[in-house]
């Protein structure tokens, strides 16, 4: 009884870091297409990043 609960808890624990394993490698892949789609959307529209990451925090003008 006691090595089954000490197998199950060694796999949980295996199967639990390989998931996160995965994640991150999934995770690090999709940061970097991101950052290569904002250089495309530069270089395309002729920007040069200084507001990559803040556009969005400015408030709207309010036009008159």
């Amino acid at each position: 009884m006691n090595s089954a609960v000490i197998a199950v808890t060694i796999g949980m624990i295996v199967f639990w870091t390989v998931l996160m394993l995965i994640a991150a490698f999934l995770d690090r892949r999709r940061g970097r297409q991101i950052e290569h789609d904002l250089t495309e959307m530069e270089r395309e529209y002729h920007l040069d990043g200084r507001d990559r990451y803040g556009s969005f925090d400015h408030r709207p003008r309010s036009h008159r």
